[in-house]
């Protein structure tokens, strides 16, 4: 016995800016008993904000529509939906309510407006900046040479590109002989790698990128930073201190960490900090997704930026 919970039109990942959106809810009833007239619900979040109930419009055989409000770019929407039955029973939707919610963005959409393979040298560039301390395993664009340490790899001998004709990704120096891994392996540190500044200004954003890294120790670790005051002050993303001797994908979204501002930069650091110690790291494929928040005009119908119609 329960009640389910339908959406006839969907629900939406984007929100238009400055736009109400209705959204409509069907109860249907699962086994014994009766659905609660009237005991339709619907919470909304905005931003982490408390959440509020939605006034509900009952528009019968236990279909409701809420509208969730007009709301500014980049705003995060959390909802959720809720119903009882007359024995007592509550239930929501997703089942966990406030817990795990349903998540929307205000905005138009996303694209992806950089990215960065390394096949040819970037512009803007890329820096390393090395630690004193650092002997080997400085930051290269390299086609990497795969090393053998026992049964393990610990550098890649391709970039995160796999089938493709790219090649080169940054990785922590080539050596010269694959069956001698501490040739040029990261002694001391740490070697960091730091984007150019990008502008994110009164948008969002959210990066993602392949990373290699292995530890013979596993517990040195890639740090991933980011900074939004062009790198007078950084903070730690993520980190990891292997990737099972392959490439992975991470990512994560700006906003999250600091307030987008014009002035942002990214730094991936490693550093042996632990002797001895078998250390190697990538980083490769890094991409910038970005919130739409061009505000549309009424005529243009298709979204094409041409007003193509009468």
């Amino acid at each position: 016995t329960g009640i389910v919970f339908s959406y006839p039109d969907g629900l939406p990942g984007y929100l238009t800016p400055g736009q109400d959106i209705d959204l409509r809810f069907q109860l249907e009833l699962i086994g014994e008993g009766a659905i609660q007239a009237g005991s339709g619900e619907m919470f909304l979040s905005i931003d982490d904000s408390p959440a509020v109930a939605i006034p509900l419009e009952d528009l019968g055989g236990n279909l409701y529509r809420g509208t969730l409000p007009a709301g500014d770019c980049t705003q995060e929407y959390r909802y959720w939906f809720g119903a009882a039955m007359e024995s007592g029973g509550s239930y929501s939707d997703p089942p966990t309510g406030a817990g795990a919610p349903y998540e929307s963005i205000v905005a138009n959409g996303s694209q992806i407006i950089q990215r960065e393979e390394f096949e040819v040298e970037p512009d803007p560039v890329w820096t390393v900046e090395d630690d004193p301390s650092l002997t080997t395993g400085s930051w290269s664009r390299v086609d990497p040479i795969g090393t053998i340490y026992g049964t393990e790899q610990p550098q890649p001998e391709d970039d995160a590109t796999a089938g493709s004709d790219a090649v080169i990704c940054f990785i922590t120096q080539n050596g010269t002989d694959p069956t001698s891994p501490g040739e040029a392996d990261v002694d001391g540190g740490p070697t960091r790698l730091l984007s150019p500044v990008f502008d994110l200004s009164g948008i969002d954003g959210t990066i993602s990128y392949s990373r290699w890294m292995y530890d013979s120790q596993g517990e040195d670790v890639l740090e991933t930073e980011v900074s939004n005051d062009g790198g007078v002050n950084w903070t730690l993303v993520e980190s990891t201190n292997g990737t099972g001797q392959s490439w992975e994908t991470a990512s994560f979204k700006v906003s999250d960490y600091l307030d987008p501002t014009a002035e942002m930069q990214l730094r991936f650091s490693v550093e042996d900090s632990f002797d001895p110690s078998l250390v190697e790291a990538g980083v490769d494929n890094v991409s910038l997704e970005v919130l739409d928040c061009e505000t549309l005009c009424d005529a243009d119908v298709n979204g094409d930026a041409v007003v193509n119609v009468d």
